[in-house]
This record gives structure tokens, C-alpha cells and sequence, in this order.
């Protein structure tokens, strides 16, 4: 083959002059592509591409899935979980809403109670039905007045403190001493006519050496006394419920929910209806009711 630049012979099938280097005119050129349906060796193979849609700069490409790999879950499901974790949310927070006004709720008489209660026990009744019992003795008393002063303090860490005026109590005493001097008398200046005696009741109580008075004195003791202050004094914890008051008997035991109180409250007014203890008996619980007024908050 002959050099179209030096003019020289060349063998067939050489690409370049052998004296000036110049590539032959049968040479195909380097940055001509090969010849169609020549093979191309070293190449991997190609995925057939079908009509794709232009590549938008400002959206990543189209991935296509990779099957045995998990796949995301779809925006829609996403939205739907977020829509039902909210209902879950919305729920719990209700039912705390809901428990917290069910406490509320249920201490709410506890907070009514919470203060100073002030009230007068009245025994008359209850003490004339007893001495009326007496044989010979019952039908010359006449009880006119046998009611004190007690007070109820409720406090906000639910406990409570009952006690008595005690001044109140002296007098009802005093009224009680009296009713009852004057029923010892009748019963004494009776029991004489009786027997062909007359004479004044101080006369007869004095020749036989003791008097009325030294007689009510041994009765109405100072330990009886105190006894009654004991009776209505205590101190411990405290429930109300559904008109139920539940007092304990000290600040280290619980309440019995065999044993409780009756009420009813309004504003500034509580009313002790009737009491339920196995202990006691219907004439132990004969003040009922009592009705307490509000003293102080």
C-alpha cells in the first residue's frame, strides 16, 4: 500500500507508514466508531431501556423495586398510622382525664368536711326513757335538760378530732343532779305516807344519818364525769362516701367498713342520721341525729 503522504510502499494490512509514520488511507480512524455488527469485546451487558421518560435535574431517577428486599411502606400508610396513633393518644389521655375526675369525685365529700363542726347532743329524751325503766323509782323522775356542746374537726389530710365542751357538760350535769334531787324527794316523802310517816323528806334523809345531796354526789362522780367526755372524745382517720362517715379509732388503725355513720350535707350544715356498729346496740346510738353547723373552715 502506498503512502498518500511520502509516497512509500507499504506491506498490506499495515495501519501507518513505516518512513513517515502517516496513517494509511485503508486504517479506519480512532475516533470513528467501529463498523456496524462489529462485536464489542470487554463490555458488560446492557438492560433493554423502554421508552423512559425524560430525567428531570430537580427529581432524583426512577428506582426500580429490588424484589426480595422489604420495601417502604407507601405515604399513605403513613398517614394512616399517624391518624391512629393519634385516636390511641387521645384515648389514653381521656381515660386519665376521666380517672382523675373519678378521684375528684370521690373525695369530694372529704373536702366538704374539712373544717370545724359544731353541734348539741341532746340526751333528754334518751335519758328520761331510761330512768322511766326504774321500778317505783322511774315514775317520779322527770328529766328537763341533758344536752352539750361536742365539736367535729375534719382536717385535708383526712384525719379527725371529736371532743366535748366541757362546760357543757358540767351543766348538763348540774340539770341532771337537780331533776333528780327533786325525783328522790317525791319518791322518798310518798314511800313515808305510805307507811303512816309524815315528815319533810330532809328530815327523814337527816335522822338517818346521810343526805340527798351526799347521794347525787357519789352518783355523779368525777369519773363519771369524765367518762361522758371520753365517750364522745376521740381522734384518727377518716372516710366519707355515699353518705357514709368512716372514723377510726386512732391514727394508727384504719377505718371499718362495718362500722360508719349516716349523714347528710348541705352548705354549711352536716347531719348525723344514724350509726351502724356491731358493737354497739340501738340504745347506745340514741342521740341520732345530730345536727352539726359549720364553724370554721
Amino acid at each position: 500500500m502506498i503512502c498518500s503522504k511520502c509516497g512509500t510502499q507499504n506491506p498490506d494490512g499495515v495501519n501507518f507508514c513505516a518512513a513517515c509514520g502517516a496513517p494509511l488511507a485503508n486504517a479506519p480512524s480512532p475516533e470513528q466508531p467501529a463498523a456496524p455488527g462489529a462485536p464489542v469485546y470487554n463490555q458488560p451487558p446492557q438492560p433493554p431501556v423502554y421508552n423512559q421518560p425524560p430525567v428531570n435535574p430537580q427529581q432524583p431517577p426512577f428506582a426500580a423495586p429490588v424484589y426480595g428486599q422489604p420495601q417502604p411502606a407507601p405515604k399513605k400508610k403513613k398517614k394512616t398510622a399517624l391518624i391512629v396513633g393519634g385516636v390511641i393518644a387521645g384515648v389514653v389521655v381521656l381515660a386519665i382525664v376521666l380517672l382523675v375526675v373519678a378521684v375528684y369525685i370521690s373525695t369530694a365529700d372529704e373536702r366538704a368536711l374539712v373544717g370545724e363542726w359544731k353541734a348539741t347532743v341532746d340526751m333528754t329524751d334518751y335519758l328520761q326513757e331510761e330512768m322511766s325503766q326504774l321500778p317505783e323509782f322511774g315514775s317520779y323522775m322527770e328529766v328537763t335538760d341533758c344536752s352539750f356542746v361536742v365539736y367535729y374537726t375534719f382536717y385535708d389530710d383526712y384525719t379527725y378530732k371529736a371532743s366535748v365542751d366541757e362546760d357543757s357538760v358540767n351543766t348538763a350535769m348540774e340539770n341532771v343532779k337537780a331533776d333528780l334531787k327533786d325525783a328522790l324527794y317525791a319518791y322518798a316523802e310518798d314511800v313515808m305516807r305510805q307507811n303512816g310517816l309524815n315528815m319533810p323528806a330532809e328530815t327523814m334523809f337527816a335522822l338517818s344519818g346521810t343526805s340527798v345531796d351526799e347521794i347525787i354526789e357519789e352518783a355523779f362522780s368525777a369519773e363519771s364525769m369524765e367518762d361522758i367526755a371520753d365517750e364522745f372524745f376521740n381522734e384518727g382517720n377518716f372516710e366519707a362516701d355515699d353518705g357514709k362517715l368512716y372514723l377510726s379509732d386512732g391514727y394508727d388503725y384504719a377505718v371499718d367498713p362495718n362500722s360508719y355513720e349516716t349523714y347528710e350535707l348541705s352548705d354549711n350544715q352536716l347531719v348525723l342520721t344514724s350509726g351502724v356498729d356491731p358493737e354497739f346496740d340501738e340504745e347506745d346510738l340514741a342521740a341520732y341525729p345530730i345536727t352539726f353547723e359549720k364553724v370554721a373552715a
